[in-house]
């Protein structure tokens, strides 16, 4: 009811001609129209937001209730002995939570995708200003909470509509004409750009972390099981240690490997496209995935496959170099 009001109001407003014999003129009249619909906005993302979340923990409420009743049920008909007592399922729960959080951040970029688009159409800096805001918030929240903090595939999830978050704005804004929002309509192209490059990096190279991480857990109780029982010089428990020692070496040598492989695709498209912030975030981590291969990844391998990487990224830079060499004139007329 609140938010139809407030469309409506702006609505009367946003059609008033004002005049010396009304309160307001007619400058006056589209700033309250704006300001209400500024509030309408605020007020459905809220209501939305909350609503989502409610339903999420409600339905955490009826898993706890679920149980207490079974426990119920349990001490009627075998007496208060504590091994029939039923816990809840706190992966069952965490999963509803994380599910409801998922949700509310998937509104949150629809509806910042909506008012830009609406935004756009009416030449309305205040909404493109607010979609853009609710993306941004998106973007925030999944890559300092999210991605750290959730256990299941709704991580993953999160990361692929931050990602969205600051893809499609871009997308939108790429020949938007509206300037003077925060800053130029050309520079928040860039910004989203890079923050939706960042985005994809964190959540892949997260994404490649845990699947490595789930396995060394799982070999970290092996081996407390089987040290327990053995010496720790023993041939099984340096067995498991190897296995974790190695799953880890794959981990970072995996996460290297798709730093390189992502870099080579932002550099070839900042030439091809000519956009240098995508260059020089490119090489910038070209650079850093080289020198983790070098100075860290390669040391941890066995000899014979450290040679044979050492010998590869060797000629991968002196292939480079020469390139550059032959074609300089081309790559300075590219770079300029």
């Amino acid at each position: 009811m609140a938010i139809s009001a407030f469309y409506f109001l702006a609505y009367l407003f946003r059609g008033h001609e004002g005049g010396a014999e009304t309160i307001f003129d007619a400058a006056s009249c589209r700033q309250l129209a704006s300001v209400l619909v500024i509030s309408a906005s605020l007020l459905t993302i809220f209501a939305a937001s909350r609503d989502i979340i409610t339903y999420h923990d409600n339905q955490v409420r009826l898993e706890y209730g679920r149980v207490n009743a079974e426990n119920a049920e349990i001490r009627n008909d075998f007496g208060n002995i504590k091994e029939y007592q039923k816990t809840v399922d706190t992966t069952k729960t965490r999963e509803i939570r994380e599910r409801g959080w998922a949700a509310m951040i998937f509104f949150w970029c629809i509806y910042g995708i909506i008012l830009m688009l609406v935004g756009l159409y009416k030449n309305s800096r205040n909404l493109l200003a607010l979609g853009t805001t609710l993306n941004g918030l998106v973007i925030l929240k999944v890559f300092f909470y999210d991605l750290w903090e959730f256990n299941t595939f709704y991580r993953f999830l999160n990361g692929l509509i931050a990602i969205s978050s600051a893809y499609l704005p871009a997308l939108l804004l790429y020949n938007g004409p509206v300037d003077g929002i925060f800053i130029k309509t050309k520079n928040m192209f860039a910004i989203l750009i890079v923050a939706a490059n960042i985005m994809t990096i964190a959540t892949v190279s997260r994404e490649i972390v845990v699947h490595y991480d789930k396995q060394i857990v799982v070999r970290n109780e092996d081996m407390t099981q089987t040290c327990y029982s053995y010496n720790r010089s023993s041939e099984p428990c340096q067995a498991l240690q190897d296995d974790i020692r190695t799953l880890k070496n794959k981990a970072s040598i995996t996460l290297s490997i798709f730093w390189l492989v992502y870099a080579i695709f932002l550099v070839s498209v900042g030439f091809v496209k000519r956009y240098k912030w995508v260059r020089v975030g490119g090489v910038a981590l070209l650079l850093v995935s080289i020198f983790k291969l070098f100075f860290y990844d390669l040391w941890s391998l066995g000899q014979f496959y450290r040679i044979i990487a050492s010998i590869s990224l060797g000629a991968v830079l002196l292939g480079i170099s020469f390139a550059y060499q032959k074609y300089r004139h081309v790559f300075r007329d590219i770079i300029n």
